[in-house]
């Protein structure tokens, strides 16, 4: 009696599974044979320990709404293989128990199975592009079965990476021979990419490589200009030389870029700049001269049509005062006073590109200089010109 209640609930829990059709069907795979390649469609359902075998039966619907056995497979295992064509199609299983007995029969479910098509890439314009340039993300694609339901993409395929930016169908030959497609040119990067084409059913067509990279790989740029400084708050440069002002100046910077991303640029940069302090008195002349060399690192980022660029930088090095002295009537003067003092830094620029390699820079940087027993802080607005190497 137990064993009766047990081989009913088993058959009971299998007939759910089965009443709710079969979990994994329509999977495939392609078997080459020598008439050519056949598609083996894959059937899977719950298995019970309760079942001895099963009979599987799948129908073709005709035209007139009748149906025509296609197969009927007998089978100990919960999987069927068939080779059907595209159509409509129906199917069922008949459970027998542990004494080769049927003991249910499912519903029948409908199924259909579509025509795949493989499709053939045979070109792809553009195939080289440049990131300097302005993109539109558009891509021209020839070749055959390039059909409306195509599923394209762009699969990055050098390196680690596994980038892959979806592509949109935007016009269609309705021949099935030629597609524009548009992808999200900010999510194209700098590698090599295959464009894929993938047809419902799951065949699947490359392109040869699309490499995505820009023009110059590194870039070195010069610049120099005028940069007068504003000191904030350091009450000693305002009681000896009368100012915070102090318009005779200039700077320099020499930036280097090694990586260039879709995201932005870096590298590193030096930077010098001098001004000139003095101050005439009744009696007295206080003058010095005043250097900062600087290391950064740099962030730069391409902006409007790519003309437009900005800059952000920040680091340390060491700001000098050199032939500091007292200049009285008499010619009478004090010992040149000299000293080196560690500074950091940190500023942001625009650069307009008014040529291909020329541009005018206009930004401020701010420096913080260590000194014993005072603070020296200043900014220097800078308008420069500058080339790219």
């Amino acid at each position: 009696m137990e064993n009766k209640v047990i081989r009913l609930f088993a058959i009971c829990f299998l007939f759910f599974c089965l009443a709710k059709g079969f979990c994994q069907q329509g999977t495939y795979y392609i078997k080459d044979s020598e008439e050519g390649s056949q598609f083996i469609q894959q059937f899977s359902w719950e298995s019970s320990p309760a079942v001895l075998r099963y009979e599987f039966f799948i129908e073709k619907q005709n035209n007139d709404g009748t149906y025509t056995e296609m197969d009927h497979v007998e089978t100990e295992s919960n999987s069927v293989e068939v080779s059907l064509t595209a159509g409509t199609y129906r199917y069922k299983i008949l459970v027998y128990n542990l004494l080769d007995v049927a003991e249910l029969e499912t519903e029948w479910q409908p199924v259909e199975i579509v025509k795949a098509y493989q499709p053939v890439i045979r070109d792809v314009s553009p195939r080289f592009v440049y990131l300097e340039e302005v993109q539109d993300g558009i891509y021209t694609v020839t070749g055959s079965e390039l059909r409306e339901d195509t599923v394209f993409e762009l699969t990055a395929n050098e390196g680690k990476s596994n980038r892959t930016v979806p592509g949109r169908i935007l016009e269609h030959d309705g021949k099935n021979r030629r597609v524009k497609l548009i992808f999200d040119a900010e999510k194209v990067d700098v590698s090599k990419y295959s464009l894929v084409a993938r047809n419902p059913g799951g065949l699947t067509a490359y392109s040869d490589i699309i490499t995505v990279k820009f023009k110059k790989a590194v870039d070195f740029d010069v610049s120099a200009g005028y940069s007068p400084v504003i000191v904030l708050n350091d009450d000693t440069i305002d009681q000896y030389f009368g100012s915070n002002f102090w318009p005779m100046s200039a700077a320099a910077r020499l930036t280097f870029i090694p990586v260039k991303r879709k995201f932005g640029y870096l590298g590193v940069s030096a930077a010098g700049s001098y001004f000139y302090l003095r101050n005439e008195q009744s009696g007295y002349t206080v003058s010095s001269n005043v250097f900062s060399a600087h290391l950064d690192f740099v962030y730069q980022k391409l902006l409007y049509k790519k003309k437009l660029l900005v800059d952000v930088h920040a680091g340390a090095g060491i700001t000098g005062f050199t032939d500091m002295k007292f200049e009285l009537d008499h010619n009478i003067s004090t010992e040149p006073l000299n000293s080196l003092n560690v500074s950091i830094n940190g500023g942001a620029a625009l650069q307009f590109y008014i040529m291909k390699r020329l541009y005018i820079e206009a930004g401020c940087d701010f420096t913080h200089v260590f000194i014993n027993d005072m603070v020296l802080q200043y900014i220097q607005p800078v308008v420069s010109c500058g080339w790219q190497f």
